[in-house]
């Protein structure tokens, strides 16, 4: 657990928190989106952002749970989200379904909502309406993009960036078991890379 975070509930038996640097990175985010598109559209898009990343995170739970693997809690913080799992998945498989739940959420709920975007402004033509919806897309397809630049035991940026390809379609995963010299370096953080 983060020092910080305060229990909000739960959500198919796992704990959620958020931790007061999300709590920041909401007040900095509704300052920007206010200024710029009105209160209404500012707080639905500060609420979607949030929406996304748990949504992400209790995609890595449930399918976690689906392989037998528990998730202690889920925990909201100023840089994403993160699902806890009780332990390591058993096989490379799980490893990999595990890991791609979060992005894939994200992604079908992107282009949901890019889908859903347009037909309202093509029947109703309402301006927040559609910039609330069209946010909602950006930040889903954003956050599925962004797991491939995470640290290297982040559920999704760790397992995907150790092979979901290799995974799923073999079954097994070649991968290195530290970060190595041609791995990816974001912030500072060295992602992991199939040999």
């Amino acid at each position: 657990m983060l020092r910080g975070s305060l229990r909000v509930g739960r959500i198919a038996g796992t704990t959620v928190r958020i931790h007061w640097t999300a709590v920041v990175i909401a007040a900095f985010l509704g300052v920007v989106l206010v200024a710029d598109l009105g209160v209404v559209v500012g707080a639905v898009g500060v609420l979607s952002f949030f929406v996304a990343i748990l949504l992400h995170e209790v995609a890595h739970a449930l399918v976690a749970k689906r392989f037998g693997i528990g998730t202690s809690s889920i925990d909201l913080w100023g840089l994403g989200g993160m699902a806890r799992l009780d332990k390591e998945p058993a096989t490379p498989r799980a490893d990999g379904w595990i890991a791609a739940a979060g992005p894939l959420c994200n992604v079908a709920l992107g282009g949901a909502a890019v889908g859903l975007a347009v037909l309202i402004d093509r029947l109703i033509a309402t301006g927040d309406v559609v910039v609330s919806i069209a946010w909602f897309a950006a930040v889903n397809l954003a956050l599925a993009g962004s797991t491939c630049f995470r640290a290297p035991r982040s559920t999704a940026g760790g397992s995907s960036g150790r092979c979901a390809g290799h995974v799923m379609a073999r079954g097994t995963v070649p991968c290195a078991k530290r970060p190595t010299p041609g791995a990816f370096s974001v912030g500072g953080s060295r992602g992991w890379v199939c040999h």
